[in-house]
């Protein structure tokens, strides 16, 4: 059996310079400030949905209030009716 042969000592892999890195790091720097305007963005969209939504929501109990107003109307003249109807026969 043969021994497994000897790595060089030579040091094996990527050089990156000052230059490199700095250029790497404005990069990263320019796109989390596009992100951090992108998240404003956002925000402010979700607070006028929340403002759209609440808005609805008040709407929706006005209608309410009117149908059962409405309906309790209806059954009170049909209920009147009703009555004068017997009355009547």
């Amino acid at each position: 059996m043969t021994p497994p042969p000897q790595e060089s000592h030579i040091e094996t892999g990527v050089v990156i310079s000052f230059a490199q890195m700095y250029e790497a790091i404005q990069a990263v720097s320019t796109e989390v400030t596009k992100q951090g305007g992108t998240l404003k963005e956002i925000n402010t969209k979700l607070d006028n949905l929340v403002t759209d939504t609440e808005d609805h929501e008040s709407r929706i109990r006005t209608l309410e209030k009117k149908v059962w107003g409405a309906s309790g109307l209806a059954g009170s003249l049909g209920g009147l009716l009703g009555y004068i109807a017997s009355i009547l026969r």
